[in-house]
């Protein structure tokens, strides 16, 4: 078990690791990632920010394009997937339609994504909810 105060540094790392991802500031990416697995004992301690730490570093692999243990880590996250919120819930499926996608196998991936959608309201970075925002086209005149 670890405090409250690591628990939530822990967290807040691991958000800005995220959102450095989601942005593609690749060397920014780098460096979070080699201080974050510095401290992966004390996140090992805590389940949930263990299951985090995975997805994103699912999401960490497909950016760089390394797809070695991802059907692995993939299976064994859904295997945890009870005991994820709904937050994680997403990830878990945003990610999951990502990794589809790059297998080219887009109708896996949008089963997904629309799964991802059903916890989109879990997801409090506005960023991220903007994936899912459709603006219909303009009406052509």
């Amino acid at each position: 078990m670890i405090s409250k105060f690591i628990e939530k540094r822990m967290l807040n790392m691991l958000d800005e690791w995220y959102s450095a991802m989601s942005k593609r500031k690749m060397n920014h990416v780098c460096t979070l990632k080699e201080k974050i697995d510095q401290h992966l004992p004390k996140i090992k301690k805590n389940t949930k920010l263990w299951m985090r730490y995975q997805l994103f570093q699912a999401r960490h692999q497909l950016l760089f394009e390394n797809q070695n243990g991802l059907d692995s880590l993939f299976d064994n996250l859904y295997g945890l997937e009870d005991k994820m919120d709904d937050e994680l819930k997403y990830y878990l499926y945003f990610f999951s339609g990502l990794y589809e996608m790059v297998k080219t196998a887009p109708k896996h991936a949008v089963h997904h994504f629309k799964k991802a959608e059903q916890y989109l309201a879990a997801i409090h970075n506005t960023f991220e909810a903007a994936v899912y925002i459709i603006k219909p086209p303009a009406p052509i005149t």
